[in-house]
């Protein structure tokens, strides 16, 4: 299968133009799958898509590389599909989501094909949104959906319940659907984070969504800042024509 995407050329999360599923390879008809494989692919039927680098932070020790292994003999053997994002031919992101051979061995699985490469990019970006909140001691409940509004997050604090809804519009997307979007979110979405590409896109989109005359409360993060910053350096408004922190 291919897929042509046309993305970003200055992200670690969706620095590519093409998309491909890599098929199962494997030819033997023995098996051997664990406790942590069947862990994963649960995982992935609930959120869809995620990065070899969030599922090696979800269920290996830190700093371990022996997921790149595993993941490789999940994938030959169908367990998991791998989806390869290229840019100029060379690979810039693999995304990994439910194989065909999971719904041999978990009758049950809910086994749904990823084909739009957009929306699996949205589905690894919110999971890796998560993962940073996990690392700063945040464990949400979320759950992904299709579209621009990739997920929605309810978690607690100590005396105060929080919930806000996860924006994940890319550069290919016309904005005035995006903009819509927004105006058709229900009125308990009050708190909408958008994950933009870069903060050259994220001042964009701020500008186009005032300019028609969106109200939601917003606040802005972008790629590099989900890789790089802290998490008090992560969150940006926009006001008088530019983003400030806070």
């Amino acid at each position: 299968m291919m897929q042509t995407a046309t993305l970003t050329k200055d992200s670690p999360f969706y620095h590519a133009d093409e998309i491909k599923a890599q098929p199962a390879t494997k030819k033997s008809n023995i098996y051997s799958y664990t406790t942590r494989d069947v862990q994963i692919v649960r995982m992935l039927e609930k959120h869809k898509a995620m990065t070899a680098y969030v599922i090696g932070n979800l269920f290996w020790p830190h700093g371990s590389t022996a997921y790149k292994d595993r993941l490789k003999y999940l994938t030959q053997t169908g367990f998991m599909t791998r989806y390869e994002l290229y840019n100029q031919g060379n690979i810039a992101l693999t995304v990994y989501g439910v194989g065909p051979t999971a719904k041999k061995f978990i009758p049950d699985l809910e086994y749904e094909e990823i084909k739009d490469p957009l929306q699996a990019v949205r589905y690894a970006a919110a999971n890796r949104f998560y993962l940073m909140l996990r690392q700063n001691k945040t464990v949400p409940e979320y759950s992904v959906m299709p579209g621009y509004i990739a997920a929605r997050f309810n978690y607690a604090f100590v005396d105060v319940e929080l919930s806000f809804t996860l924006c994940i519009p890319r550069p290919a997307d016309n904005i005035m659907t995006v903009v819509q979007a927004f105006r058709n979110l229900p009125p308990s979405d009050s708190r909408v984070i958008v994950l933009a590409s870069s903060r050259e896109h994220a001042v964009y989109l701020a500008s186009e969504l005032e300019r028609a005359g969106v109200v939601v409360p917003v606040r802005y993060t972008w790629d590099r800042l989900m890789a790089e910053a802290k998490i008090d350096e992560l969150f940006w408004a926009y006001r008088d024509g530019e983003l400030k922190r806070g």
